[in-house]
């Protein structure tokens, strides 16, 4: 280092991840080369891209020595990283008691807080840090600050079940009953999450088993709807009281029937709970067991004399509720149980006629058997066979025209939708969980990560899968054909059929694509406001149509049941007669010829017939397809092709103003969409691409006849010129008129921007043309035109007449012989199709030390796959839609306690193509097994030990393996026989070449520090394919030697490395 330093090398040199040399020498705690930087200069307080300055580093990797001298040399002790943590959050949270003391004796702030409200106390009492927290208290630091979720270190320590630190906190004085965000206190918290002895350490000092939060639950509500019996039990010794009603009135008898916890019933009605205890609504235990299709909750309560037959407000009995949501079980449960199968609601509806408005028809034939009549009628006179007619349910209509005696009259028609008669839901939400103030505390590498690091790292996942068991009264995910619980009812006569039937589905739930999505990945938060549009997105509407409905002159609006935002309005007045109109996906196999595609273009959804073939409408029809293109703001565009006899295509013109459309559907309830909402959800066309400074000018006589003329510039992003070419060349918008290969009868003038960071110097201004077909399918050629074509340079823009319509491309380089071959070279990079897509992993855990992924990348699969189902794999993570090009490979690699099984210089790698199935199988290992199995897993557009000068990655996502047990052993795997030998092959050999690698001293702390702190490895996105193991020899580019891949032979030899580089 001092010869280093001697000769004038950069004390200040940076590498990618924003590492300088006092970031290393801190974090590896050499003294001594921390010193000799400090005294030539160095800035103790510089940071890496995380914010992290050198005193930040020494903390975490715990070098005492360093952190003492960093602060005597002026270092900045409330130093603010990311998300404003300081060097004493990172201490407090990995329990450097010594280096706590430190900061807090050079004036370290003790309540210093992150920007979710975290202070160095709540980070203690989460991790279980005693000795900190008691180092903390004596500072001065408060147990009374709350994070921005209202949660005191109290909170916190009960939620995390830290008795130690609770006891202590406790003994400082701090509230039991510190009432937080809607006013929930420790024991709320602690009975959520299980943690008994917190809980019954909180009531011996004094905590009220009657504290309720704002909506009125008390412990005891949560506790009975998580089926913790012995909170409930030691509750219930305290003093809670079994009857103790919510502001909507809901008992925890409610609670417990409505999720099934038939021995938690059990204990509330032994305990004195009233069996037909009724909500607001006239809601009893009863009818939310028929809700949710609870058998053995209804047993229960029906052994303790419930009322079968007790109705709502608005006249509904436990078997029309469950007639309603379709559970056959519980309809021949209550029916063997005596209740009244002709019961009526206020509106005359029996459970026949419920069963024939959900369209159920083995409910309809149970209901039969046991006696309802068919022939009785509701209060506005309809039969269940009426209303089924009426809602198009031909399998309905063909099982009660058969029973029902049919009056004909001779009264006029009533026009008028058919109501749809909802029973009642309970509408309250309570939100338990700190989500929000889970910070980014880690700033060490992939292979340093704990579980704790990864949670807090945050990911690329769906919103929901942070909630998960949080929400009280939450839907059930698991059932798409219920209402959700905490949708508001519907009072009086109920609501129109498109008002619960057209609520797009999806606000809120999908993130549009930013370029600073790409850059960083941060933790989201999501409130009650957010919980309630991703379950909603999932509600009961199941009336829509599966391939065909019917419509007539009073016109209607559906929703595909199978293609999730898939929409067809006829407004009223378009049809001459009733019309059975069809709408389904067509295979490819099944058309004369595909859309035409040049390149560039790919297709954005699925093709769908709509019929019937040939048929008129009397007016405009509005048809709403989703699409999966990744459109890049104003980017890119859609063209809608349309074809009558699937043989030949052309583009379907639709220049309706928002206005216009609006007039089209003529008063009907059906709403749509701003632009911008339909920007951000992706489902309708948004033509925007337009360059100021782009120009085509016809003068008089050049066309002969009127035709449609195009003029289209497609930006070239900098980053993608320079990974491809450097400094080699610049180029401009690639400018393409349309249609191409046309001549003219008189030239044209174009004019194009040149080249951004050009010199505007004409001779090294490089024009080429190329001139394919609007929709053939001839790859475009370059060629060199400059030589033949004048060129005007007019306020950096050249200007160039033509004669024939093509695409032309301004390019700016000193190697004019190479200008066709580098616009080739990046003519292919760019043509390659944007789409927006989700990453789905699932995983089985072979055995305690080894498991097996597969990743998909999905546009409109199906989640649940059918193979993974059958071989008993779990689904672990699913990300939020990320853009994926069309064709290029993905590569998929692994940090934190997880380690993918690969041969030396191999990367696990597949390719993405839309609207096909894309997985990538893998074998990985868990690192540590006395730590938990998690990990992150990062896909890239890169192989991990390629260093460009940005390596973002395409998206990253956490992982858990599901816990392992030995039936695992005995499953039968449908693997084919590649995969297992996949398996063998990996085993052994690997092992013993990681081991001669060992041998020889392969292994670089260097390369480990390098790897551990690059951006990649802390931000990176995951899934995966059919697996395939690419040598890197073949890659392109080459791998780098900046980092230098460290496997260890042995796990435990493994974890003895990196505890002594860290320790």
């Amino acid at each position: 280092m001092e010869l280093l330093v001697k000769y004038g090398a950069s004390i200040q040199a940076i590498t990618e991840s924003g590492l300088t040399p006092i970031h290393v020498s801190a974090f590896m705690g050499h003294l001594n080369i921390v010193l000799l930087l400090l005294q030539n200069g160095a800035s103790p307080d510089i940071r890496n891209i995380r914010g992290e300055t050198a005193l930040h580093m020494a903390a975490r990797a715990g070098q005492m020595e360093v952190v003492r001298c960093l602060l005597r040399n002026g270092a900045l002790v409330d130093a603010m990283a990311r998300e404003d943590q300081t060097p004493l959050h990172i201490a407090s949270r990995l329990g450097k008691t010594d280096i706590v003391q430190l900061l807090l004796q050079h004036m370290a702030h003790p309540d210093a807080a992150t920007t979710n409200g975290y202070t160095p106390l709540h980070i203690s009492a989460r991790e279980g840090q005693v000795e900190t927290a008691a180092v903390l208290l004596e500072a001065g630091a408060s147990h009374s600050l709350a994070t921005k979720k209202g949660f005191t270190p109290l909170h916190v320590a009960a939620k995390h079940g830290s008795l130690d630190v609770a006891q202590l906190l406790l003994q400082r004085k701090a509230l039991p009953d510190d009432a937080g965000k809607n006013g929930l206190t420790p024991l709320h918290v602690a009975a959520h999450y299980d943690n008994q002895d917190v809980a019954m350490l909180l009531m011996n000092k004094g905590a009220s088993p009657h504290a309720t939060a704002k909506n009125g639950y008390t412990p005891l509500h949560i506790a009975a709807k998580k089926n913790q019996s012995n909170i409930a039990l030691a509750l219930l010794q305290y003093g809670a009281e079994t009857n103790i009603l919510t502001k909507q009135g809901v008992s925890p008898l409610h609670l417990a029937a409505q999720e099934g916890h038939a021995e938690m019933a059990s204990l509330l009605l032994g305990k004195g709970a009233h069996v037909n205890a009724a909500t607001k609504s006239g809601l009893t235990p009863l009818h939310l067991a028929a809700q949710e299709d609870r058998v053995s909750a209804a047993e229960v309560l029906a052994k303790h004399d419930a009322n079968l037959d007790q109705q709502t407000k608005l006249g509904y009995t436990p078997l029309i509720v469950a007639c309603h949501y379709g559970n056959a079980k519980m309809v021949n449960f209550l029916l063997q149980q005596g209740a009244s199968v002709n019961s009526k609601t206020k509106n005359g509806y029996t459970p026949l006629h419920q069963a024939a408005q959900q369209g159920n028809t083995h409910i309809i034939n149970v209901l039969l058997q046991h006696g309802a009549k068919p022939n009785a009628t509701t209060v506005n006179g309809n039969t269940a066979l009426s209303i089924a007619r009426r809602l198009g349910y031909i399998s309905v209509v063909d099982t009660l025209k058969v029973v029902t005696e049919e009056v004909i009259t001779t009264t006029t028609t009533v026009t008028e939708k058919h109501k749809l008669n909802v029973p009642e839901t309970m509408t309250e939400i309570l939100d338990v969980s700190d989500e929000e103030g889970e910070d980014t505390m880690t700033g060490d590498g992939g292979e340093y990560l704990r579980a704790e690091d990864l949670r807090e790292l945050g990911d690329d996942s769906l919103p929901g899968h942070y909630l998960d068991g949080f929400s009280y009264m939450s839907h059930n995910l698991d059932r798409p054909q219920h209402t959700p619980i905490h949708q508001s009812f519907h009072q009086g006569e109920g609501v129109l059929i498109e008002e619960m039937l057209h609520k797009p589905p999806g606000d809120g739930k999908v993130s549009a694509l930013s370029k600073e999505n790409e850059k960083d990945s941060f933790r989201l938060s999501w409130g009650a406001e957010h919980l309630d549009n991703v379950v909603l997105s999932s509600s009961l509407l199941h009336s829509g149509f599966l391939v065909s409905f019917m419509v007539d002159a009073r016109g209607g609006a559906m929703r595909g049941c199978r293609h999730n935002g898939l929409r067809i309005i006829v407004p009223p007045r378009k049809c001459s007669a009733p019309t059975r109109v069809t709408c389904r996906l067509v295979k490819r196999h099944r058309l004369a010829s595909m859309p035409p595609m040049v390149e560039g273009e790919g297709l954005a959804g699925r093709i769908i017939e709509v019929g019937p073939t040939g048929a008129q409408f009397l007016g405009p029809v509005i048809v709403e397809i989703p699409h999966f293109a990744a459109l890049r703001g104003t980017e890119r565009e859609l063209v809608i092709l349309r074809s009558e006899t699937g043989e030949s295509w052309r583009e379907h013109h639709c220049d309706f103003t928002e206005e216009e459309l609006n007039q089209i559907l003529n008063g009907m309830d059906e709403k749509l969409d701003s632009p911008e909402e339909l920007e951000k959800k992706r489902n309708m066309p948004h033509h925007h691409a337009r360059l100021p400074t782009v120009q085509a000018v016809f003068p008089e006589g050049a066309l002969t006849k009127k035709i449609r003329v195009g003029l289209q510039a497609q930006p070239i992003d900098v980053e993608v010129v320079r990974k491809a070419l450097g400094n080699k060349a610049t180029f401009s918008s690639i400018v393409t008129l349309e249609p191409r290969r046309r001549k003219f009868h008189k030239p044209i003038t174009m004019t194009i921007p040149v080249p951004k960071s050009s010199n505007s110097d004409g001779q090294n201004t490089e024009f080429s043309g190329g001139t394919p077909t609007l929709r053939g399918t001839t790859p475009a050629q370059w060629e060199d035109i400059t030589g033949s074509t004048p060129l005007t340079f007019v306020n950096q823009c050249v200007s160039f007449t033509t004669n024939v319509s093509a695409r032309f491309w301004l390019i700016d380089c000193r190697q004019i012989q190479e200008s066709v071959s580098f616009a080739s070279q990046l003519y292919r990079e760019i043509i390659c199709v944007p789409y927006m897509a989700k990453f789905v992993i699932f995983a089985k855990t072979l055995d305690p030390i080894e498991a097996r992924l597969r990743c998909f990348c999905m546009t409109d699969d199906k989640m649940d796959k059918t193979l993974e189902q059958q071989e008993n794999f779990t689904e672990v993570a699913r990300s939020r839609d990320v853009e994926v090009l069309e064709g290029k490979p993905i590569f998929a690699d692994c940090f934190g306690n997880l380690v993918p099984l690969t041969k030396s210089g191999q990367h696990h790698v597949f390719s993405f193509f839309a609207f096909k199935e894309n997985r990538l199988a893998l074998f990985i290992k868990i690192r540590d097994t006395a730590q938990e199995p998690c990990g992150r897993l990062s896909f890239t557009k890169e192989p991990r030990t390629y260093r460009s000068l940005t390596h973002n990655a395409i998206c990253n996502l956490n992982i858990t393996l599901p816990a392992y047990s030995k039936e695992s052993d005995s499953d039968q795997d449908a693997d084919d026989e590649s995969e297992k030998s996949d398996k063998k092959y990996i085993k052994k050999p690997i092992r013993k070449k990681l081991r001669d690698r060992e041998r020889s001293g392969c292994s670089s702390s260097e390369g480990e520090l390098e790897r551990m702190s690059s951006e990649e490895s802390l931000d990176g996105d995951a899934i995966l394919k059919d697996s395939a193991l690419v040598p890197s020899t073949v890659m392109d580019p080459p791998a780098s030697p900046l980092v230098v891949e460290t496997p260890i032979g042995s796990i435990k030899d493994r974890v003895k490395a990196l505890e002594n580089k860290v320790e």
